[in-house]
């Protein structure tokens, strides 16, 4: 079993559904505040929004105070009504070990950076580092 797995059969086998309501409210009250933000930035009542979406000012009132019933296609309705972009991002709650990336393999782009950077002209740069030729810069 994947630690991804096993960390969401422990979320939704577990008996503490309080953890998982905080989790959804934290949620729920993120958004809308969220939106309550871009609202006023944009200095938008709720019956203009209502006015854009085409339906009442009551509505907006509802999917903002409530955002329990906030669907995702209504979140998306409401950023395009106030032309914005929604982006989701899942962050990991458990310490991740870092591992060090190999560092790439030097290419002729950066054997060229490098050996100008030193003084040096470039006179020909093929794919492969034996196929550099360079020119030492002259003396002063």
């Amino acid at each position: 079993m994947t630690p991804m797995r096993s960390f969401i059969d422990d979320l939704l086998d577990s008996d503490d559904a309080g953890r998982r309501e905080r989790v959804r409210a934290r949620l729920r009250v993120t958004v809308s505040e969220d939106l309550a933000l871009q609202l006023e930035a944009q200095q938008m009542s709720r019956a203009d929004l209502a006015c854009r979406l085409g339906i009442t000012r009551s509505a907006v009132t509802q999917a903002l105070t409530d955002s329990r019933n906030l669907s995702l296609n209504k979140l998306a309705d409401i950023a395009e009504a106030l032309d914005l972009d929604v982006r989701v991002l899942l962050v990991s709650r458990r310490p991740q070990t870092m591992v060090a990336a190999e560092p790439p393999a030097p290419t002729s782009r950066t054997l060229s950076f490098q050996t100008a950077a030193a003084g040096a002209t470039i006179v020909q740069a093929g794919s492969d580092a034996e196929s550099l030729t360079f020119q030492p810069a002259p003396h002063a």
